[in-house]
């Protein structure tokens, strides 16, 4: 008999479950099982509608079945913290994540940051990367958004933090130990207010000099 499927660009065709019933020449009653698929349940939004007769001819509606699904939820984040130096992947986990659902990183006063190479684990995690290198530190918002526009928020649930120095040079590398010595240190993630010192894993702390 004839049969019936959902089709979208970019997701596997969805077949009616088990026989379509044929009414008549004008009325074709069927069922879809909307969840149970892979690799993630029905993408929410339009599906063009096909269907086949024993004889191969076929018609297509397009965007003729809506698939709607319950909002996104956040419960918890991974990791809850990075620092600000260059880009961390974050795990979203939750529920009611479906494919091409993609996450940003939000904060008042402050450009959105928004998440690449993002990939939808059944339907319980989101897992983006951020490139989140000299940015704001403090609390930052986690949005998720399905493709049908709905979303959720969790609010102030990432926190940045500065990234801690770096030194690749000091120079020079050397000074006699009968005086001061000036030197200059070249590294990363200085920041005003920043303290050095000299010491030796031989040498008590008591014993290292600061300025």
């Amino acid at each position: 008999g004839a049969t019936v499927k959902l089709k979208k660009t970019g997701y596997t065709d969805i077949n009616n479950i088990g026989s379509a019933n044929v009414v008549s020449s004008t009325e074709i009653r069927c069922g879809f099982n909307l969840y149970n698929i892979s690799p993630t349940p029905a993408s929410p939004g339009v599906w063009d509608v096909r269907v086949t007769n024993p004889d191969s001819y076929y018609y297509t509606l397009a965007n003729g079945f809506t698939v709607t699904a319950n909002p996104p939820t956040i419960s918890s984040l991974v990791p809850s913290t990075t620092t600000n130096n260059g880009s961390f992947t974050l795990t979203v986990r939750g529920g009611n994540f479906f494919t091409g659902a993609s996450a940003t990183l939000t904060k008042t006063g402050q450009t959105p940051i928004n998440g690449t190479s993002t990939s939808v684990t059944a339907i319980s995690n989101i897992t983006s990367v951020f490139n989140v290198d000299g940015v704001q530190t403090g609390f930052w918002n986690v949005i998720a958004e399905n493709t049908d526009g709905t979303s959720v928020t969790f609010p102030n649930s990432l926190g940045i933090n500065y990234a801690g120095p770096t030194i690749t040079v000091v120079n020079p590398g050397y000074a006699y130990n009968s005086g001061t010595a000036t030197v200059t240190i070249i590294g990363n993630y200085f920041r005003a207010g920043a303290t050095t010192k000299l010491y030796s894993e031989d040498l008590l702390l008591d014993k290292c000099w600061t300025k």
